[in-house]
């Protein structure tokens, strides 16, 4: 890891500027980026933390990285979760990270999983371990056409918790790029408090 950050590293989302692993952005841009975490219950009655709002510049930055091939971006918003995290349950001990699944065929169409990207670093960042506990089982229609209750159904029966892994009594940390109406989060955490985990938070970048 420290010979991949020396030869691929970390830089600014603002001004593209080498900033330290664990930073988002640097000392001049943070007042552009102002991070502003907030809590939403969802659905299933679990926690979400959020650090924008999926609105003006924050929005354009997601749909770049999703959308747009700026895949280097997972770096700044592994950092941007492991800050948010530690504020807001610096006291928890999760025992795994892990994130919200993607179809194989979505994965080989964009080039790279960005949301386990994310997770992955970040709990490297937090000395955790990072588990894919959980597969996406079929091709669903992307969420964001869709009504509140569309996103409801659209998550039904799509999700599946992948059981080469125990999870029994443990607490794991959920994360997404993007919560909308928090129905894929639902579903995923569901999954994951039916296979026997103890406790299930969310984090994610926009809301």
């Amino acid at each position: 890891m420290i010979l991949w950050n020396m030869l691929f590293p970390n830089r600014c989302l603002g001004c593209n500027n080498v900033i330290d692993i664990d930073k988002p952005f640097c000392d001049k841009c943070s007042s552009f980026f102002s991070i502003e975490p907030e809590i939403q219950i969802i659905p299933n009655g679990c926690l979400c933390i959020s650090a924008f709002d999926h609105s003006r510049k924050y929005r354009e930055y997601m749909l770049d990285f999703k959308f747009y091939n700026k895949k280097y971006y997972y770096k700044n918003y592994a950092a941007v979760i492991n800050i948010i995290v530690k504020q807001a349950w610096g006291d928890i001990k999760f025992d795994y990270y892990t994130s919200v699944p993607a179809h194989r065929d979505k994965i080989k169409k964009r080039g790279y999983h960005q949301t386990k990207l994310i997770a992955l670093n970040s709990a490297d960042l937090n000395h955790c371990k990072y588990k894919p506990l959980l597969i996406q089982t079929k091709m669903n229609k992307s969420q964001h056409t869709l009504s509140a209750v569309e996103r409801k159904q659209n998550t039904e029966n799509v999700y599946a918790f992948s059981d080469k892994y125990n999870i029994t009594g443990k607490t794991i940390l959920l994360i997404d790029d993007v919560v909308t109406t928090g129905s894929t989060l639902s579903a995923c955490a569901d999954i994951l408090l039916a296979n026997g985990a103890k406790a299930v938070y969310c984090a994610t970048i926009n809301r």
